[in-house]
């Protein structure tokens, strides 16, 4: 984060309200070292990979994100242990990275009082969607989140509709791969059936 001026950062909102500016700035605290702590069970569905997935998509600028309001509950109130608990360490941290003219104490804040905030509007909402920009950047989630509380059900949450493009992506993918593989000549014919009776397109 060289030469980056505090100014420059871009206002977050979350679930229409304006939070800290540092409130999705998780790459800045070295998670991934952070995280070395916590341990999810290998049948446990919520783990590491969310933090990571939350982390990559909560500074997005200029774009509306979501994600499942207790699957971001929980990712982010595990990072909320570990600001509190390694608060020291995250700060030194963030004392190399940051530009000098950024507060590394200021940005803890942020992220500290973000990250409580985040908790508290996703439960009282039952959604957890936000942008990171200016106030057009705001007003464009609001009016989404407005259309979204009118009728929930004709609105398709960007974080839904990015798992249903992955899921259709890696279904064709596979797809091809089993055609492929029914072409080669080394199954016997009552596989290469099967395989091409397989829908291509998930319904």
């Amino acid at each position: 984060m060289q030469g980056t001026q505090d100014s420059d950062w871009p206002d977050f909102y979350f679930n229409g309200q304006e939070l800290s500016k540092w409130t999705g700035r998780w790459h800045l605290c070295a998670l991934t070292e952070s995280l070395e702590d916590y341990q999810d069970d290998w049948d446990e569905f919520i783990g590491l990979k969310h933090i990571w997935h939350l982390q990559c998509r909560l500074d997005h600028v200029g774009v509306i994100e979501s994600e499942d309001p207790l699957i971001h509950r929980i990712c982010v109130q595990q990072v909320l242990l570990i600001l509190l608990r390694h608060r020291d360490e995250v700060a030194a941290g963030m004392r190399e990275a940051l530009d000098c003219d950024v507060n590394a104490d200021e940005v803890l804040d942020g992220l500290i009082d973000g990250a409580a905030q985040m908790i508290r509007l996703s439960h009282r909402d039952q959604f957890a969607i936000w942008t990171n920009g200016n106030e057009e950047d705001h007003a464009r989630l609001l009016g989404f989140i407005s259309r979204f509380r009118a009728d929930p059900r004709a609105i398709t949450l960007p974080h839904v509709q990015q798992r249903i493009d992955e899921m259709r992506l890696r279904s064709c993918l596979q797809i091809s791969e089993l055609r492929k593989l029914a072409q080669s000549g080394i199954l016997k014919k009552s596989y290469r059936t099967l395989i091409c009776q397989l829908p291509k397109e998930l319904a």
